[in-house]
């Protein structure tokens, strides 16, 4: 499944990296001392290495990432002739709960581009290698190992053949129970204890008293985005608890809030078109596609994409607005509108925008561009009437008051600080033997299916990484 690529340098070899402090450097020799000993214990193949209710690996998390780092650890480890003890340590009643709610249950899990860096935000250096080794080709030909096969769309977006979101979770939870993974659910981790002298072993403590040790353990805990099917930060508490650094999290891939009475009555109307992002009334991100009205704002796959650099803006006390392109210039110009009154002179205007935009949105559009009177013929209006119509069509714009809270969008920007994790196997270079991986490090695509790729191509690597002990 994976190549291995070795273990993280030695601080000898941290080109360019500033030095670990020497209470860091100390509990680490401490703890490479300590799985030394694990790990000659474990060459000799017998299970007796392992303490009753303990494991090889530990996966914290069964979402994603975490169901594709405990395949990657019981690959490893059975490659290195041992035989694997992996658990899944969920605190949810089943695995995959968030990830069934992917794609309005479509779960768009990879895109062509996927390994382009430029659909990615935050600590994208650390990404890199990781998205260089787990190509989209390379993580369909994960899935269609484990007998699931997938679809591209035209625009690049990568979907189980089934077009189910619940193929993608029977897939993942069937090979986890082939290969022998303990699934251990509602075990909500409440203290991580590292390997200490005389215990070369993780301890993990839930909070309904139950304990597991590992000898390494993958933390795959999500962010708190999502809060509904199972967004949590508990994973950013427990690093935290271990010295490791948490960036702002903010939500992204969530709606957007102007004045609710500028989008009165247009609830569930939408458009395909542009709408930009403004900052002191400047364009700086523009994005086309669907965009969704709601009594709040706005919604869509598009006005989504605005939401990271709006919530960044916001907290900056930047002012924002939006600008939408209801109509591209060919139908809406004026010019355009003065074609279309020729030809429909004596249509209502209450109809006049019908079969360009939906018929309510339409006759919003008319009354603000102060046409007050909808049942006066298209031949009535005159060309002040149709220029302001037409730089509404062109781009109304609206201030921006908010976003969704974090809680409801569907992805976290921010998350454990990039800098403290080795490339290539992300192991914590603060506590040697912990790895992370998916949303919960900082680390955030753009909508499209970037995300679910970081998932499955992060935790192909940690849990690769831990089976091998590298």
């Amino acid at each position: 499944m994976a190549q291995n690529h070795g273990s993280p340098p030695r601080d000898g070899d941290r080109a360019g990296e500033a030095p670990l402090s020497r209470a860091q450097a100390q509990r680490g020799a401490q703890w490479q001392k300590s799985r030394l000993a694990y790990q000659r214990r474990e060459a000799r193949g017998s299970d007796r290495a392992l303490p009753s209710g303990s494991y090889h690996v530990a996966v914290v998390g069964g979402g994603a990432s975490g169901m594709a780092a405990a395949l990657a650890a019981v690959e490893a480890l059975a490659a290195a002739g041992v035989q694997p003890r992996v658990a899944v340590l969920e605190r949810q009643n089943r695995v995959g709960r968030k990830l069934l709610a992917t794609g309005n249950g479509r779960c768009n899990l990879s895109n062509a581009s996927a390994g382009d860096l430029s659909h990615y935000h935050g600590g994208v250096a650390l990404a890199g290698p990781i998205l260089a080794r787990w190509t989209p080709q390379a993580i369909r030909r994960f899935f269609s190992q484990l007998g699931l096969e997938t679809v591209a769309d035209q625009e690049g977006r990568i979907y189980p053949a089934t077009d189910q979101a619940a193929s993608v979770v029977d897939a993942l939870r069937l090979t986890l129970q082939e290969r022998g993974v303990q699934v251990l659910t509602s075990f909500q981790v409440q203290a991580l204890r590292p390997p200490a002298s005389g215990r070369p072993f993780f301890a993990l403590e839930g909070l309904d008293g139950r304990q597991v040790l590992a000898g390494r353990v993958v933390l795959c805990c999500g962010g708190p985005a999502g809060e509904k099917v199972g967004g949590t930060a508990l994973g950013h508490a427990l690093l935290a608890g271990l010295g490791h650094a948490i960036t702002p999290m903010r939500p992204a891939l969530c709606q957007l809030r102007v004045p609710p009475q500028a989008v009165k009555g247009l609830k569930g109307l939408k458009y395909r078109g542009d709408i930009q992002l403004l900052e002191a009334g400047q364009p700086v991100q523009r994005e086309r596609g669907e965009v969704l009205f709601t009594d709040y704002g706005v919604s869509g796959i598009a006005a989504m994409a605005l939401c990271r650099r709006a919530a960044q803006g916001l907290d900056q006390g930047k002012a924002l607005a939006v600008r939408l392109a209801l109509c591209p210039a060919v139908w809406a110009s004026p010019q355009a509108l003065a074609r279309r009154q020729a030809a429909l002179p004596r249509r209502a205007l209450e109809d006049f925008l019908t079969g360009l935009l939906p018929r309510l949105l339409g006759r919003h559009m008319l009354k603000l561009a102060g046409i007050s009177d909808l049942s006066a013929p298209a031949e009535a209006l005159s060309a002040q009437d149709l220029e302001r119509l037409s730089g509404l069509l062109l781009g109304w714009t609206l201030p921006l008051t908010g976003t969704q809270p974090l809680a409801a969008a569907q992805v976290t920007a921010g998350g454990a600080d990039t800098a403290q994790f080795w490339p290539h196997t992300l192991e914590s270079r603060l506590c040697p033997g912990l790895f992370a991986a998916g949303e919960l490090l900082d680390i955030d695509g753009d909508c499209g299916g970037f995300n679910l790729h970081w998932a499955w191509a992060s935790g192909l690597s940690a849990g690769q990484a831990a089976g091998a002990g590298k």
